[in-house]
């Protein structure tokens, strides 16, 4: 062989460095297109500089834990259970806005 590197070569080195998704996401992928299509929006309109680090995570629930984590940091707080890794699907986070609620009532006049 040359010592020219063949791509095929540099290509396999690069697919092995990252490794393949976990079946967990592909599975999601494939059952929760639609909501997932929603969650990256909000990943993309939310936190940009943070989209990397929020969809390398290896299943939906630490991708939504993560995303919880920098939402918060930057806006309010969400359900525990979401920065804890308790969702069970993207739409926990796409169909509902599950905030915290920290007011106290009105007093009466």
């Amino acid at each position: 062989m040359s010592d020219v590197t063949h791509p095929l070569l540099i290509l396999g080195v690069k697919l092995r460095s990252v490794g393949p998704p976990s079946l967990q996401m592909l599975i999601a992928h494939i059952q929760d297109a639609e909501e997932y299509e929603d969650f990256w929006r909000l990943v993309i309109e939310l936190l940009p500089e943070r989209e990397r680090e929020i969809l390398d995570e290896p299943t939906p629930g630490e991708q939504i834990a993560a995303f919880a984590s920098f939402f918060e940091d930057r806006y309010f707080p969400l359900q525990d259970g979401l920065r804890e890794g308790d969702a069970e699907g993207y739409s926990d986070l796409t169909y509902q806005i599950p905030v915290v609620v920290m007011g106290s009532r009105c007093p009466r006049p």
